[in-house]
């Protein structure tokens, strides 16, 4: 418990320099900085999933860890490398989208209920609904210019979405008595809302310093709560 607690406590502190370099003066050691955090959160993961006996959903809540740290890198060398804004955007958002896909595998495969069907029918129609139809919104009321990644857009929030619903779906098929799954469903709302404000520090004209803020702030408190989560198995 105490190793868990200092790593999330550095992890805060991480956080919190790089929010200053980024809003600040964002440069590569803003990028050493965010990486650092992003380093943390699946160290956090790496710790757990060993002192709680390799368990399988830990794994995959481990690779998703990774696939996150990932796109963290990707879009912080959009950065420093502007000619490849468009790229490396599109290689982020493809690390993020595998790892959400690894966290719905391992928890269908850890905590289905064979004949539950409900929790499979209810995010396959849901999430893609959420996913189009709520970058549409965001499009219409932020004023957001997706351009080639309208698309693109739609999958990666279906994906994103898909993990709340997911969460939820085998929680309420487990009597919501489960606490890893509370905690993880925490942390899936957290993913959700900082990638709903984060199309509009990528696609609007108008970025606030504070989207910027919440969007890094609610993103690694997803993070590091989805890998605190293995602690609760």
């Amino acid at each position: 418990m105490v190793v868990s607690i200092v790593l999330i406590v550095l992890g805060m502190i991480s956080m919190s320099f790089f929010i200053y370099g980024k809003i600040t003066n964002y440069s590569i050691k803003t990028n050493i900085i965010k990486l650092v955090t992003s380093l943390l959160f699946v160290a956090l993961a790496l710790y757990l999933y060993i002192t709680k006996g390799y368990p399988l959903i830990g794994l995959f809540i481990l690779l998703g860890g990774i696939f996150g740290l990932l796109g963290d890198v990707a879009l912080g060398l959009k950065r420093i490398f502007k000619n490849k804004n468009k790229q490396l955007i599109l290689l982020g958002l493809f690390f993020f989208a595998i790892g959400h896909i690894l966290y719905d595998t391992g928890l269908y495969i850890c905590y289905y209920i064979p004949g539950q069907i409900v929790a499979i029918i209810i995010p396959v129609i849901l999430a893609p609904l959420c996913g189009s139809f709520g970058s549409m919104l965001l499009e219409k009321v932020c004023h957001l210019h997706y351009g080639k990644f309208k698309y693109i857009g739609m999958f990666y929030y279906t994906c994103v979405y898909s993990l709340s619903l997911v969460s939820f779906s085998l929680l309420a098929i487990n009597g919501f008595t489960n606490t890893f799954l509370w905690i993880f469903f925490v942390g899936a709302l957290l993913f959700a809302s900082s990638d709903t404000i984060l199309a509009k520090t990528y696609f609007s004209d108008n970025v606030k310093k504070v989207d910027q803020i919440s969007t890094t702030i609610t993103y690694y408190l997803a993070q590091f709560v989805i890998a605190f989560s293995i602690f609760f198995l």
